[in-house]
């Protein structure tokens, strides 16, 4: 039963938190109507074309999050939703270099942007689940040493 409420505890507080995050971006852009910053402007538009990533990135976190809390070997899917919603944050930190650039205009020309945000993103992606799942043997272990 302890396994359960582990399980709605991170539901609840995930959802919780979800629940927050979009009345901010609600008021937000509420305040795009009172505030007439150009800056002020484009950061509500950039947040508001990247809202699909960023929920579906929190979704897949609070997947992975409430997996993580079972006993193995209903545990072992954390892994690969930790290691997907870090992938999709790592496609939205470069959407955020992205428009910083374009705001600040740092001019990143030169750099292969494109191919460093493909392999920064798979390379995080295998070392989230190869990194997951060490720690799943890593606790299999050592519950097995204890008894």
């Amino acid at each position: 039963m302890s396994q359960a409420k582990s399980v709605v505890n991170v539901f609840v507080t995930q959802l919780i938190a979800f629940v927050i995050f979009l009345v901010l971006i609600g008021i937000v852009n509420v305040l795009t109507y009172y505030i007439e910053n150009e800056i002020f402007f484009q950061v509500v538009s950039f947040l508001n074309s990247n809202l699909i990533l960023i929920i579906l990135f929190s979704i897949i976190f609070m997947i992975g999050e409430m997996f993580s809390v079972l006993i193995f070997p209903l545990n072992t899917p954390y892994p690969i939703f930790n290691g997907t919603g870090a992938f999709l944050l790592v496609e939205f930190i470069f959407n955020v270099i992205e428009f910083l650039d374009k705001l600040v205009g740092i001019n990143l020309g030169n750099i292969p942007f494109e191919l460093l945000r493909t392999a920064i993103s798979f390379l995080v992606l295998i070392i989230v689940v190869v990194v997951g799942y060490i720690e799943i043997l890593n606790r299999f272990r050592n519950k097995k040493r204890f008894k």
